[in-house]
């Protein structure tokens, strides 16, 4: 699929077409419409097969490439990856992230590069990353094909040398990261600039059931959300890491000046041609295909089975809580402290709670106001957390006042 990526594509591409077709079309081996053979291997040089992943949303991941004329394999300690999206790529060499754009016409392809910075990598990962860049740079056509049964990505020069191969790249699962899990706007970006959501208006996203193939990555299901002001639901369809979504049904209240932008945003994107999804660490971008726009959110932990911290802006000892299977546990001002409980996932009780004080603990009182505090509570509430970037639990007595609050600390739970 050709992708206009704006006036440097343009300009690198009207330079280079001519270039690039002459040079396919002259040698025997990459005649357009006919296939290569690499290795042996028939690799198809026109549409590529039913069965076979995109060039574009796939997540790639580098398996070969060729150093100073020598045949190299970055190991598994080397993670270096790609994305190629509506004209964007993102990268990484295994040390330092980078992106570009790119361009194609067939099956020519050229990159334009954003300068990397300079990390103190490690040598091995170095040389990976300098090929990687290189056989970017250096890139004139490619092939998707199929090898031992998997699809393929390789990248060739302008000469038909094999400059750079790539597998599918299974870091997590994108079917089970997805749903049924719920989501919460953490930022989106419009014309390059990012903004934060509307603080007293941050909208969640959940996805619901999916049916998925993962030897296909392809999943489908249900998605509910909101725009801060409206709420819509519809329909999704992922293939690879690209998601459309059918007719969106959108509620119409109107919205606030603070939170129009966001509704605007996010509507955007949700109603594009196409989406390009990825989930890095506990994150999930969302880009639209056709204007750029993006939404970053983040997982919202679930109620049972994380382990919650008490919100640094509540006063008193650090205070941990993991609720599950109907057993609540964490470690109090005095030691640990256990209870029973039964929540529907709005109301919660709590039962037969017991402290740790022996009667000796200098912080007792902090224990009893901990323990009390858990006995009161009828309530249980999720939601974004300070500067929208911590989820944090919320226990409320039966007026709804708040009684004590807890945080998810992504990467750092105790």
């Amino acid at each position: 699929m050709a992708a206009d990526t704006g006036p440097i594509m343009r300009a690198i591409r009207s330079l280079a077409l001519a270039a690039l077709t002459a040079s396919l079309l002259a040698s025997p081996a990459l005649t357009l419409g006919q296939s290569l053979d690499v290795d042996g291997e028939t690799l198809p040089l026109a549409r590529q097969p039913d069965g076979l992943l995109p060039l574009e949303g796939t997540p790639w991941r580098l398996q070969w490439y060729r150093w100073k004329s020598t045949e190299r394999e970055p190991g598994p300690e080397v993670a270096a990856r790609m994305t190629l999206i509506a004209g964007r790529l993102e990268a990484s060499g295994g040390c330092t992230a980078f992106k570009g754009l790119y361009g194609t016409l067939g099956q020519a392809i050229d990159f334009k590069l954003s300068k990397l910075k300079d990390n103190d990598c490690a040598e091995q990962t170095t040389m990976v990353q300098l090929a990687m860049v290189e056989g970017l740079k250096d890139a004139a056509h490619y092939a998707v094909g199929e090898a031992d049964g998997a699809s393929r990505l390789t990248l060739f020069d302008e000469a038909g040398t094999e400059a750079l191969r790539f597998g599918l790249d299974d870091v997590g699962s994108f079917s089970a990261t997805l749903g049924p899990a719920e989501w919460s706007l953490v930022g989106y970006t419009v014309e390059g600039t990012r903004f934060d959501p509307d603080p007293e208006a941050t909208p969640n996203l959940l996805f619901g059931p999916t049916k998925s193939n993962q030897a296909r990555r392809r999943a489908s299901g249900s998605v509910l959300s909101s725009t801060g002001c409206n709420g819509f639901m519809g329909e999704f369809f992922l293939h690879a890491n690209v998601a459309s979504f059918g007719e969106l049904q959108v509620t119409d209240a109107p919205c606030a000046a603070t939170t129009a932008p966001q509704q605007d945003a996010i509507l955007e994107v949700f109603e594009a041609t196409a989406v390009g999804v990825s989930f890095p660490a506990d994150e999930m971008i969302m880009t639209s295909a056709d204007s750029g726009t993006s939404l970053e959110y983040r997982a919202v932990p679930a109620l049972e089975g994380s382990t919650w911290v008490r919100s640094p802006s509540d006063d008193g000892d650090p205070v941990t809580l993991r609720l599950d299977a109907g057993e609540a546990v964490g470690e109090g001002p005095c030691g640990t402290y256990a209870a029973s409980y039964a929540t529907d996932g709005v109301f919660i009780t709590f039962g037969d709670v017991r402290g740790a004080d022996d009667g000796t603990c200098e912080t007792a009182k902090a224990e009893r106001k901990l323990l009390k505090a858990l006995r009161s509570a009828v309530m249980v509430d999720r939601e974004p957390g300070r500067n929208v970037r911590l989820p944090r639990l919320t226990f409320r007595d039966a007026r709804g006042a708040k009684l004590i609050r807890f945080e998810y600390p992504f990467g750092n739970a105790p």
